[in-house]
């Protein structure tokens, strides 16, 4: 992986540096089914943001209510 950053094509390209600034910093993400519902609970919400239908608070509290009550649901 480190050679490619050392790539002079990709030092200049500034989306790909920044992409390594989050790569370096980031955790892996945890291999759970729950993870699932969180992407799941996520997409719609995020898809309504962007098209207009809710503000981003709005979207928030029902991406974390979905999750919640999915997640609820795994566990019966």
């Amino acid at each position: 992986m480190q050679g490619a950053y050392d790539n002079p094509e990709v030092k200049e390209n500034a989306l790909l540096l920044a992409s390594l600034e989050q790569w370096k910093v980031g955790r892996k993400m945890p291999v759970a089914p729950q993870m699932r519902v969180i992407w799941d609970a996520m997409r719609p919400n995020m898809q309504a943001v962007m098209n207009g239908s809710k503000t981003p608070k709005e979207a928030a509290a029902d991406m974390q209510a979905d999750a919640v009550q999915k997640i609820e649901s795994m566990s019966r």
